[in-house]
């Protein structure tokens, strides 16, 4: 099933999905309502996948990757980023799954 909407307003019925699979968006997702729209829509036991890439700050492909983007981005926008290092929400991703959610 696609489902155009957003991530804290889809449009399944209660209990009616097996598996939300999320990839490199899920930053953008305003975290507590969408993750109140997940529990609402999974079924009992339903599962959560999120796909996403996390960059090697120390990797020298990655450092001048970063470089290109950082001179060439037009209105960046700041993301929360998931790597452990630096000023990031270091927990966002595991905020998701915490208390059987």
């Amino acid at each position: 099933m696609n489902i155009r909407g957003k991530a804290e307003d889809t449009t399944p019925g209660d209990a009616s999905i097996g598996l939300v699979t999320v990839g490199q968006a899920i930053h953008w997702f305003d975290r507590e309502p969408a993750t109140r729209e997940f529990t609402r829509i999974l079924r009992k036991n339903g599962q959560l996948g999120v796909v996403y890439n996390d960059r090697n700050k120390k990797d020298p492909f990655m450092q001048s990757y970063e470089a290109i983007i950082e001179k060439h981005a037009r209105d960046r926008a700041w993301s929360r980023m998931f790597w452990r290092s630096g000023p990031c929400q270091e927990d966002h991703l595991s905020k998701y799954f915490q208390n059987g959610n």
